[in-house]
């Protein structure tokens, strides 16, 4: 059987979804971004792992958005170690958000974050 990626999108928005706030605010934003019709949240270790049909589906995009936590940028450089390059990127400690290991976001900072990416698309 064939491996078929569901995640097919004019727009890919791919995030690092690291160990800390950051990280998981990159997350929540794809998500809520991909809730909002912005674009559709994509598989970055399926990038990695080159997985056909998720890579196919990254190649295919109209656009590319990296959303990263921190200045680490673990999901742009992943892509593009991979051969793709983001049209979008983003780095949220850039937008004014503190990196801590505390897991937790707030609702205040998910809004201001997607609200900074839907303007850059």
């Amino acid at each position: 059987m064939s491996e078929r990626c569901l995640c097919e999108a004019r727009r890919a928005i791919f995030t690092c979804a690291g160990g800390s706030n950051v990280g998981q605010l990159a997350n929540a934003t794809a998500r809520e971004l991909t809730a909002q019709g912005y674009g559709r949240m994509s598989c970055l270790a399926g990038i990695t792992a080159s997985i056909r049909g998720i890579t196919a589906s990254a190649q295919g995009a109209d656009a590319i958005v990296s959303i990263d936590g921190c200045s680490l940028e673990c999901c742009r450089k992943s892509l593009e170690l991979c051969g793709l390059q983001p049209d979008v990127h983003v780095v949220i400690t850039e937008l004014g958000v503190k990196k801590s290991p505390d897991l937790s976001i707030s609702e205040q900072e998910l809004r201001s974050v997607v609200d900074a990416i839907k303007e850059l698309m």
